[in-house]
């Protein structure tokens, strides 16, 4: 019983989240107007709200065994992937150090070193090396957040995640007395 209460709490906060609908979409103003096929003349013009839903990812339903897989078989795998979903940019990429990804999930980074490889291992997701962090591709086949024609673009600007203790501390300006 006292189990199935906090399943019953945690899933209203969820619902909560989810009813935030300024958390999903963006509004954009966008000029329709009803034009004259043949003389090319405006007719009507007006101003209308367009929803733009900017924070959306979509997943192919061929590969949602997969992912029902990976959750039976590696539940941190599978939570480390949806961190990696939940954190990449329209291009499927993201560029975050283990430190940050360790700091964010709770983990040691030796965990997070071995579900990675196993990502990588079962075609979830590739990296590429740059400096001291890696960059991870999601597979665009198994989820993307763009037009699904891009898909099979590869792009560089990634989205970048890092922790508190990976930025340089507050720079220290001196007084105007002090420059003079």
């Amino acid at each position: 019983m006292v189990r199935f209460k906090r399943a019953l709490s945690t899933k209203n906060n969820i619902g909560e989240i989810m009813n935030n609908s300024s958390y999903c979409t963006k509004e954009r103003k966008i000029k329709k107007q009803v034009v004259d096929i043949e003389t090319g003349e405006v007719l009507s013009s007006i101003l209308v709200n367009k929803t733009l839903n900017q924070d959306f990812v979509m997943f192919n339903r061929k590969h949602l065994s997969q992912i029902r897989t990976l959750q039976a078989l590696d539940n941190r795998a599978s939570i480390l992937f949806m961190f990696f979903v939940e954190y990449m940019d329209t291009a499927n990429s993201l560029i975050v150090s283990a430190e940050t990804i360790a700091d964010k999930l709770k983990w040691s980074k030796t965990t997070i070193y071995r579900k990675i490889s196993f990502l990588r291992d079962n075609g979830f997701i590739e990296t590429r090396r740059t400096g001291g962090s890696l960059i991870y591709f999601i597979n665009a086949s198994v989820v993307w957040s763009t037009h699904s024609d891009k898909k099979q673009y590869a792009e560089f600007n990634s989205r970048v995640l890092i922790s508190m203790d990976e930025q340089e501390p507050k720079a220290k300006f001196k007084s105007r007395k002090e420059i003079l």
